[in-house]
């Protein structure tokens, strides 16, 4: 399994768990950090919960690629061609390199790179788990 989260991930600070979806305060690239966090910590979640059973977990960043969220967002940024931005993901689902290798987080190259400290804090996993099988109405998944 390869997801898709973001270096922006590194710009939460803490989380303001009162606030996840914005409807206290929103700032367009803050609930895009708080997304990628999320995803990072989600996905070591389940790592955790899988380990064992011979399905590899990881996510990563696969640089600024030139979408139309990038254009709109930031529009005197350049990003890389989506097939190129596509390189890092498809190789970590496929390539025998990396078969086995599970929880790590992988930033615009082959080799696992540490995310944040705060994605890291198991605390902050295991809240973001519980909160989004609450808000996917899958309590049962929760502490599993």
């Amino acid at each position: 399994m390869v997801n898709v989260a973001s270096i922006a991930h590194r710009e939460i600070r803490q989380v303001d768990w009162e606030n996840l979806q914005g409807e206290k305060r929103y700032d367009a690239f803050e609930a895009y950090a708080l997304s990628a966090l999320a995803h990072v910590t989600l996905t070591f979640g389940i790592a955790r919960r899988i380990a064992g059973s011979g399905i590899s977990v990881n996510c990563l960043h696969p640089g600024i690629v030139a979408t139309k969220m990038l254009r709109a967002g930031f529009p005197g940024i350049r990003g890389k061609a989506p097939s190129e931005g596509a390189k890092l993901p498809v190789y970590l689902a496929i390539s025998p390199d990396v078969e086995g290798i599970t929880g790590e987080y992988f930033e615009e190259s082959v080799q696992p790179t540490l995310p944040s400290d705060l994605s890291r804090s198991r605390s902050v996993q295991e809240r973001m788990w519980d909160t989004a099988a609450k808000l996917a109405a899958c309590d049962a998944w929760s502490r599993k």
